[in-house]
Formats: structure tokens, sequence, C-alpha cells
């Protein structure tokens, strides 16, 4: 017969410590630890729960321990299988898991990809990733892109992918890793079994240096040789900094695997969230991603539309100038000033815009700005659209121009369009640019122009 459950639950009381208590609190809400002791006491519950009464135990525990809780002791145990590895399922896992897949499927997933977090991705990558796991040659007519995401997240902000919907476009998969050595292991395995992707995209907490599994110094020139086949690969980082300006004669961790992977990166240069991913494929029907990234950093604050863009090199030592080329270098939408010589007149302007990177050394620029020139007493608002062609990573010609209306102190209103054109020097600080050309204000003779701007 079975005890009272107020004698049963005062005796599992008993016998925990209070750091078995806040163990088993934090596995009821929050994690399942990696320790044997918290895995001791979940299957300790779970056998006074399957003995004595149901659901009704953990009900009562979870209310003198926790908060209300959407799942079950009986229905936890069916997720056994995967709480065998070092790192464990949070509960929002396994109440994705329960409301999408299911059990069986969930085990799938973590045998077959490695993963545990299936609070992480929307429901519709996850019934795409059953389907890959039992079938490799499903839709093996179409591109295939690789998703890698770090399996430790101190931060939970992974979870934000469970908002990007699967594009049936594209077969997917997605793997969740530890460590450089699973990295390179799950890679090649998977390229064994479902081919060669055309693009991947890799999650992680980042550096300027290195993400969780990879850093620049390790051998990815070696270890992915050939990754990609004989085609040029597409790698989008998703991680915080990866992009930023490396120091002297060094490269950063986008520019690393640019040149390990034989791959045109796309990757941010600050603290970032990922916005948005579009699958678009190009002219050649390969898979490509296209991304919207918001970047919280000095000099880089504001959107980046598509990612600043990295291109293999032949050397992991070369001037910092050939691994971060400026022009193609997106500034995304952020404010800033500058200075101008129009003729014999200066101009102080204010402005807020972007810049965009077309293709290798082709960028287009479109700034909303302010133009203030003290000579004249006027104002002028406009809308500064621009087109760069770079020669070099730094040097190369603009044509451009400035359209909107002037105003004036005594009430007077006119229209503005002028053109300017000529060399554009890319500066090593605040995204600066230097102009040197010349200008045609209102149809008039074009005159001298000079320019500075910098953005925050």
């Amino acid at each position: 017969m079975a005890k009272p459950l107020a004698k049963l639950v005062i005796e599992l009381c008993n016998k925990l410590s209070a750091g078995q208590i806040s163990l088993l609190r934090n596995a009821l809400t929050y994690d399942v630890r990696s320790t044997l002791e918290a895995k001791n006491i979940i299957r300790g519950l779970a056998k006074l729960v399957s003995k004595y009464s149901g659901d009704t135990l953990f009900r009562k525990v979870y209310k003198r321990f926790g908060g209300k809780s959407k799942i079950s002791i009986k229905k936890l145990i069916k997720y056994a299988p995967i709480f065998s590895g070092t790192r464990q399922p949070k509960q929002r896992d396994m109440l994705a898991a329960e409301k999408h897949i299911g059990a069986k499927a969930a085990e799938l997933l973590y045998k077959k990809f490695n993963i545990i977090h299936f609070g992480r991705y929307h429901p519709s990558v996850l019934s795409h990733l059953v389907r890959m796991a039992k079938d490799p040659n499903h839709d093996r007519h179409k591109p295939l892109i690789i998703a890698v995401v770090a399996t430790q997240d101190h931060s939970d902000v992974f979870y934000w992918g469970n908002g990007f919907k699967y594009d049936p476009r594209v077969r997917l998969v997605v793997a969740e890793v530890s460590g450089y050595t699973g990295f390179k292991k799950m890679m090649w395995a998977l390229r064994k079994k479902y081919g060669i992707s055309d693009a991947m995209m890799l999650t992680s907490h980042g550096s300027r240096s290195q993400i969780s599994y990879a850093n620049q110094w390790g051998p990815l020139r070696k270890d992915f040789k050939g990754y990609f086949g004989d085609r040029q690969g597409f790698v989008l980082l998703n991680a915080c900094s990866v992009g930023k300006r490396p120091k002297k004669n060094g490269i950063n961790f986008a520019q690393a695997v640019a040149n390990g992977m034989n791959a045109e990166v796309r990757a941010a240069r600050s603290v970032e969230g990922l916005l948005s991913i579009k699958v678009y494929i190009d002219k050649e029907g390969r898979a490509r991603l296209r991304p919207v990234y918001f970047e919280l950093g000095w000099p880089h604050f504001g959107f980046n539309f598509g990612g600043s863009r990295f291109y293999p090199n032949k050397t992991d030592t070369v001037p910092e100038s050939v691994y971060n080329s400026a022009a193609d270098i997106n500034t995304g939408w952020s404010p800033g000033a500058g200075m101008s010589i129009v003729g014999q007149d200066p101009v102080l302007s204010l402005m807020f815009g972007g810049r965009y990177a077309l293709a290798h050394r082709v960028r287009l620029g479109l700034d909303i700005a302010m133009h203030y020139n003290p000579l004249r007493q006027s104002i002028s608002y406009t809308l500064d659209p621009e087109v760069f062609v770079g020669f070099t990573n730094h040097l190369g010609f603009f044509g451009g121009g400035r359209f909107g209306v002037t105003t004036r102190m005594d009430g007077r209103v006119s229209p503005l369009y002028q053109a300017n054109f000529g060399a554009k020097i890319m500066l090593p600080f605040m995204n600066g640019e230097l102009d040197i050309g010349g200008t045609s204000v209102n149809g008039e003779n074009p005159k001298f122009f000079f320019g500075f701007q910098g953005k925050f």
C-alpha cells in the first residue's frame, strides 16, 4: 500500500541536503545539471513517483521547490537517453520536443546531430531535421545548408533561433557541437552523409580571434581543405566581434575562416544581434544566406545589412589592410558627421545612413543628411546616394550626389541637386572617408570638391 503523500514528501525532503534541494530546484525549473549528483536525485525522484503516487508527488514537490510545471515526471523519464551526455537539455527544450516532435524523434536528433536544445529551433526546422535524420537522401536534389550551433550558451540568446523558419527551397542540417575536435568530426561526418554543402552557418559566442569551438590559430586550413569541393564556399558567422578590425599584421576570426575553408565569409564586427536570415539562390544555383545584424559597439553601431565580407587569402600573415578591406565593410545604419569644401564654401554636415557592399570592392552608400553653409547662412536637407568602386582595399573612385532643398535665413527655399565625383580614400579610424574631386551644383560648371566624413 502506498505511503500517504504528505509522509512521502517529508521523507524525500529529509533525505536531501540544502545543496541537493538547490540542484533539484534547478533541474525542475531551469537546467538539469551535468553532475552525477543531480542525475541521481532525478532518478530517485522518478522511482518514488512510479512506486507510490504517479504525477501527484511531482506536482507537490515542484510546488515546494519550484513553480508551476507543464511537463510531468513520466514525460521527463521518456527523455532519459538525452541526459547521458556531458550537457543536458533544459526544461524548455523538453517542452518544445514534446510539443512538436515527440521523445523518439528528439532522441534521434540527439544521436544523429547531437541536438539537445530543441527549444532553439522553429517547429518547421525540427520537423525537417527529423526527415533528414531518417533519410539522408531526402530532397537530395536541393542545395544543402549546414548550421552548427555551440552546445554551451551561458546567456540563452541562442533560443532567439526559434523565430527562424525552414525554407523549403533547400535542405538544412543543424548540429550542436562542443570543442574544436567535436566540430571537425561533426562537419566531415555530415559532408560524408549528406554531400557537399553550398553554405554554412556557425553560431557561437565570439571575439575577434575565436568562437567557442574554433579559433584563428587552429589548423583550419589543414583540417578543412577541400571541404566545399573545388568551388569557393560560403560561411555566415553568427557570433559577436569575429569581424572586428585585427591587430597589426594579424587577422580576425572571420578572415581565418575565409582562408581556412576557402570561403566568402559574412560577419559582424562588434556585439551583434542577428535580426533576420534570408535564403537566396545565386545565378549558379547555389544557396546563400543574407543576414541582417544589429551591432552594438564602437565604432560600429546600427544595422548591418548583409554582413561585412571577407575573402580567402593564401597567407595568414599579411598587413592588416589586406584582411579588412574597407570597400567590403558595411557600416550599417548609423549616425555620422563630416566637413566639405564646395568651391570656396565650407559645409558642415550631419548624416544618418549606411554602406552596403554589392560585390568585392563595390559599395553602395545612402545618407539622409543636413548640411550647413556658414558663409551663405543656409541649411540643406538632402538624400545623398553614392557608388564606390575600389581598385585597392582602401582606394578607389566614387560618384554620387546630394538631392533635396536649401533654406536660407531670409526664408527662401530652393531645390538642390549636386553631383560629386572623384577619388576616395578609406581611413583606418571611425569608418572615415576622404574625398577629393569635383562637384556640380544645380547644373553649374564643376567646382573643386574636398570632403571628410566619419561614422559613429
